[in-house]
C-alpha cells in the first residue's frame, strides 16, 4: 500500500506540473516561454529535460589535457569493457535459466529493479537519487571527454528527470562518430562503462578502508552505536534507547557490528527463560491470586503495577505451571544465566522463569555502555525497523555519529548502481551503449574476414535481438520477484 501511495503522489505532482505547463503555453505566456527557451528546459507528463552548451568548454579543456595519457586511459577502458561483455551475457543467461527452473528470489537476480518503498528503504531515497545522478554524470562525462580526445565535437549536454529518476546525457554527432575507425569509436562508446567501473572500484576501496580511515575519530569492534530512532518507536521513552547509546549485547548475545545486531535480533525470536532464586520467587508467589486470561495468555499482575512488573511462568518437574508477578528488571539483573528448563540453571536453588506473553512478544534485555539496561517487551522485528545502528562509535561527543554510516550506505549504493550501469551498457541492446559497442567491435574484428557490410550487419542484428531479448527477460523476471 505504501508503494502504491508513492506512485499516486508522484503521478499527481507530475499531472499538476504538466497542466500548468500546457496552460501557460496555450495562453502564449511569453515570459514563461522565453524563460524556458533561455534555460533550455522542456516539460511533458512525467518527463523534464534541461539542455545546455555552457559545459562544452569544460569538456574541451578536459579532453585536450594530457592527450596521450587520455588515449591510454580510454584505450584501457575499451579493453576492460570488451572483456566484461561475455561474463555479463553469461550471467544474464544463467539467471534467466535459473529463474525458469526454480523459484527465484530478488536476491538471486543479477539485475534487480530498485524501487524506494518497495525493495529499498524509503528513508534512503536521498542516497538513491544522488547516487543515480552521480553515476549518470560520471558515465556521460566519460563519453564527452573521450569524444573531445578523438576530435569529435560535443554539441551539448544536460539533465533529465523521468518520474523521480534523474539522469545526465551528452549530445554527440552520430554521423561523425560512425566515420571514425572502429578502435576510436570503441574508446568513445566504452568510456561511460569504464568510468562506471572506475567509480565502483573507488567506492569499494573507500568502503573497505573505512574502518582504518576513521580510526582517529571512531572506534569499532567493541559495541554498536544508535544513530537514529524512528518516531513512535516502542524503544523510545524515558527508560528507552536514545541516539548515541552504545549497545553491548541483547541478553547473552554480544553486539560488536551491524551483522551481529541482525543475528541477535533473529535469535531473540526464540523464547528463553531466566534463572531466578527460588527464595526470591517465593517472596512474590502469594502476592496476587487474581489472574486475568486474555487469548490464552495469563496476566497475573494488577493493573497498577503493570508498568514495573511482568507476569512470569514457572514450570516444575511435573509440568505444573505456576504464575507469579515480579519486577522484570530485578529478575533479569539477578539472573545468573538464561535457561530452557530449570536444570539449565547453575544449581537446584534456581528456577527457570518464562515471561507470560504471546508467541510473538519477547522480553529482551539490551545492555548499554555506562547506562542502565533497557528492557524491551515486544516483537524483535520492531527493533529492526525502528532503530538504526552503526559499527562506528565516536570517541568524542562533537564527532557526528552518523557520518561513517552515511558514507557506508552511499558507497554501497554507488557500487550497486554504477556496477549495474556497467553491466547494462555492455550487453548488445537497443538504446544502450552496447548497441554501438557491438557494431564497432564487429567492424574491428571482422572487416577483413567479412568485407561485405550487409553480412556484418546481419551478425550485428542477430546479436542485438538476442541481447535485447535476454536483458528484457531478466528485467521482467526481476519485476515478478517483487510481486
Amino acid at each position: 500500500m505504501l508503494s502504491l501511495g508513492i506512485f499516486v503522489v508522484i503521478g499527481g505532482v507530475w499531472a499538476v506540473i504538466y497542466f500548468f505547463d500546457c496552460f501557460l503555453r496555450s495562453c502564449h505566456n511569453y515570459p514563461y516561454i522565453w524563460l524556458q527557451n533561455r534555460l533550455g528546459t522542456s516539460i511533458s507528463f512525467g518527463y523534464a529535460r534541461w539542455y545546455t552548451t555552457s559545459l562544452n568548454r569544460i569538456f574541451q579543456r578536459t579532453g585536450t589535457w594530457k592527450p596521450k595519457l587520455l588515449q591510454k586511459w580510454f584505450g584501457l577502458g575499451a579493453v576492460c569493457a570488451l572483456i566484461l561483455v561475455l561474463p555479463a551475457i553469461f550471467l544474464l543467461a544463467m539467471t534467466a535459466v535459473k529463474s525458469f527452473r526454480s523459484n527465484t528470489t530478488a536476491a538471486d537476480q543479477v539485475l534487480a529493479p530498485a524501487f524506494p518503498g518497495v525493495n529499498l528503504p524509503f528513508n534512503e531515497i536521498i542516497y538513491y537519487l544522488i547516487t543515480l545522478l552521480l553515476c549518470s554524470i560520471i558515465h556521460e562525462f566519460g563519453h564527452a571527454v573521450a569524444a573531445i580526445r578523438e576530435d569529435v565535437r560535443v554539441m551539448g549536454s544536460g539533465l533529465m528527470l523521468l518520474g523521480i529518476i534523474p539522469a545526465a546525457f551528452v549530445d554527440l554527432p552520430t554521423d561523425h562518430l560512425r566515420q571514425l575507425p572502429p578502435w576510436q569509436q570503441l574508446r568513445i562508446f566504452c568510456a561511460g562503462v569504464w568510468h562506471n567501473i572506475t567509480l565502483a572500484i573507488i567506492a569499494a576501496s573507500i568502503l573497505a578502508t573505512l574502518p582504518f580511515t576513521t580510526l582517529i575519530a571512531y572506534q569499532t569492534g567493541s559495541a554498536i552505536s544508535v544513530t537514529a530512532i524512528q518516531e513512535g518507536s516502542p524503544t523510545s521513552g524515558r527508560a528507552g534507547l536514545v541516539v548515541g547509546d552504545q549497545l553491548l549485547s541483547i541478553g547473552d548475545c554480544p553486539l560488536y557490528d551491524i551483522d551481529r545486531w541482525y543475528k541477535c535480533l533473529t535469535l531473540a525470536t526464540v523464547s528463553i527463560g531466566y534463572c531466578a532464586d527460588i527464595h526470591f520467587v517465593g517472596s512474590f508467589t502469594d502476592s496476587n491470586k487474581n489472574f486475568a486470561k486474555h487469548a490464552d495468555i495469563v496476566d497475573c499482575c494488577p493493573a497498577n503495577t503493570a508498568a514495573q512488573n511482568l507476569c512470569f511462568r514457572q514450570i516444575d518437574s511435573s509440568n505444573q505451571h505456576t504464575f507469579v508477578c515480579m519486577p522484570a528488571r530485578q529478575v533479569l539483573s539477578q539472573a545468573p544465566s538464561t535457561c530452557n528448563i530449570s536444570s539449565d540453571c547453575p544449581s537446584s536453588r534456581y528456577a527457570c522463569l518464562f515471561p507470560s506473553t504471546d508467541a510473538s512478544t519477547k522480553l529482551l534485555q539490551i545492555r548499554r555502555q555506562d547506562k542502565d539496561d533497557v528492557l524491551f517487551l515486544g516483537h524483535p522485528g520492531d527493533l529492526f525497523y525502528s532503530v538504526t545502528v552503526s559499527n562506528y562509535i565516536p570517541k568524542w561527543s562533537f564527532v557526528p555519529a552518523r557520518l561513517p554510516g552515511m558514507i557506508e550506505i552511499f558507497c554501497r549504493y554507488i557500487i550497486s548502481f554504477s556496477g549495474g550501469l556497467a553491466v547494462l551498457n555492455v550487453v548488445p541492446c537497443v538504446a544502450l551503449d552496447g548497441q554501438w559497442i557491438t557494431q564497432a567491435t564487429i567492424d574491428l574484428l571482422f572487416s577483413n574476414l567479412i568485407p561485405s557490410r550487409n553480412k556484418r550487419n546481419t551478425i550485428y542484428m542477430f546479436l542485438m535481438i538476442v541481447g535485447t531479448i535476454l536483458l528484457s527477460l531478466n528485467i521482467i523476471l526481476a519485476l515478478f520477484t517483487l510481486t
